[in-house]
């Protein structure tokens, strides 16, 4: 049975959690955010797809990122940029002249939420509006999409709303899709492609095809999905012209498919074997699954270990617990994840080799919508409503405390260190003021009844839970 009251509550909470995010984080503070905006910028002034090598940041995009304060992480790309704390301090960025704008790495992006996007930035553009006000309008949109997009998916399962609670609480979740780049679609659309594939349905067909010409990772799903949808081979052929087209392309102009910067340098089997030897698997799984779960945006800060490892476990045991009588589902879970997670090895490890050992992960955010397939299957399956109203109670409290105790005083320069009992009570009481200054008041104020709302809304899905589990 629905709940429209549930249904209104969480449309107008997933609004303004929406509007929080877009407005709570700086510009730029994105994954790669400038660099994908100015994939967009590129496709309305050259009128051409960017090239890897050859496309720069638009002047607009630079300009701005020399304006800006940002993050120690972009620093690291960028040596010439201030970061948030030399910007309070006083410092500017560097007025070295430079040789040119930079080189854009994400110029070999798969094109379609880029031409999708480029037509409103332009008329944004024409018509005036500031860069930073784009970049937040932009956001907005998008993440408005990908919610828009899970609300169907969670269709999948009678705890709909508990989905869509756990999905737009995600603090992962919310810092992919809410800034400028591709996994607003790319997500949403590998979630929703596990289920129509699951069904042998021809949606599943277009959601391949799409998912191909948003982002390369696709790649991995392709023998999978194309065996699974064998019998539809006509369909199968006619949707892959594009997909081929794009593709076709990357190895035209880089000699490999994906087009991915690390593949530039070929790198050959053995050095490939002695990355996979060497490559510390400990860590890099823990800091690829992790923090696809808790990130804090470009930031690159993390969430406590214990506290994850526990979460994790947390949904491992309730995956398992919802799928072990459906030999059907879990079969496919571990076909379909299976070469996800196969995927995001070789990632790994491609990336160890072409660093030289400097990077030793895939990026988390790959690892994204794997956990939000998961919490789909968890609750589209046979877990306990003990356990599905476990999962709603922590994700409600680690959406609270993503605000209120990591980005807030982040954002505000206030952390000084761990975000301990003690330090938060030192932060506010004597930083509540330069929390003002730095974002706000409008904002505090809009997280502040976000954040009530998302404890009144998850007792409420607790309540439906047992309701339904009782009847």
């Amino acid at each position: 049975m629905r709940h429209p009251s549930i249904q209104y509550l969480l449309a107008a909470f997933s609004a303004a959690a929406a509007l929080c995010w877009v407005a709570l984080v700086p510009i730029w503070d994105g994954f790669d955010e400038p660099l994908h905006y100015g994939y967009i910028q590129a496709l309305r002034t050259e009128l051409a797809l960017p090239t890897l090598g050859h496309t720069r940041l638009t002047p607009e995009v630079w300009s701005s990122l020399l304006r800006t304060p940002v993050s120690p992480a972009v620093k690291v790309n960028y040596p010439m940029l201030t970061t948030f704390g030399e910007a309070r301090g006083g410092m500017r960025a560097s007025t070295v002249a430079q040789p040119g704008t930079p080189l854009n790495y994400e110029a070999h992006q798969a094109p379609l939420i880029y031409i999708l996007l480029a037509p409103a930035e332009a008329v944004l553009a024409q018509t005036g509006v500031p860069i930073a006000w784009r970049v937040r309008i932009l956001r907005f949109c998008l993440l408005a999409v990908a919610m828009l997009l899970f609300w169907r998916i969670s269709d999948f399962s009678v705890h709909r709303s508990a989905i869509f609670f756990v999905i737009v609480t995600t603090e992962m979740f919310l810092a992919c899709c809410g800034r400028i780049a591709n996994e607003a679609l790319a997500i949403p659309i590998l979630v929703w492609l596990f289920f129509e594939a699951e069904r042998r349905s021809r949606l599943a067909i277009g959601l391949l095809v799409a998912g191909l010409l948003v982002k390369a990772y696709f790649l991995a799903f392709v023998p999978v999905v194309t065996w699974r949808l064998r019998q539809r081979w006509r369909l199968l052929l006619l949707g892959s012209v594009l997909p081929a087209l794009w593709y076709a392309r990357n190895l035209a102009l880089y000699g490999n498919v994906s087009g991915m910067q690390e593949q530039l340098k070929p790198i050959n089997a053995a050095e490939l074997f002695q990355a996979a030897i060497g490559l510390p698997w400990k860590a890099s799984l823990g800091e690829t699954y992790r923090g696809a779960l808790w990130m804090a945006n470009n930031s690159l800060n993390q969430w406590s270990v214990w506290q994850v490892n526990v979460v994790i476990g947390i949904l491992l045991t309730a995956a398992w617990y919802s799928i072990r009588q459906d030999k059907t589902r879990r079969n496919w879970l571990l076909a379909f994840g299976g070469s996800y997670v196969m995927a995001l090895a070789y990632a790994a490890v491609q990336t160890f080799a072409a660093t030289k050992g400097v990077s030793t992960a895939a990026s988390p955010w790959y690892a994204t919508p794997l956990w939000l397939l998961i919490v789909v299957v968890i609750f589209s399956g046979q877990a306990s409503r003990w356990i599905l109203s476990l999962i709603v109670a922590i994700w409600a409290y680690w959406f609270v405390a993503t605000f209120w105790f990591r980005l807030v005083p982040l954002y505000s320069g206030l952390m000084d260190g761990p975000a301990s009992i003690t330090n938060l009570s030192r932060w506010y009481r004597s930083g509540f003021d330069q929390m003002r200054r730095e974002i706000g008041d409008g904002v505090l104020a809009l997280g502040l009844i976000t954040s009530i709302a998302a404890v009144a809304i998850a007792a409420k899905v607790v309540v439906d839970l047992r309701t339904k589990a009782e009847g």
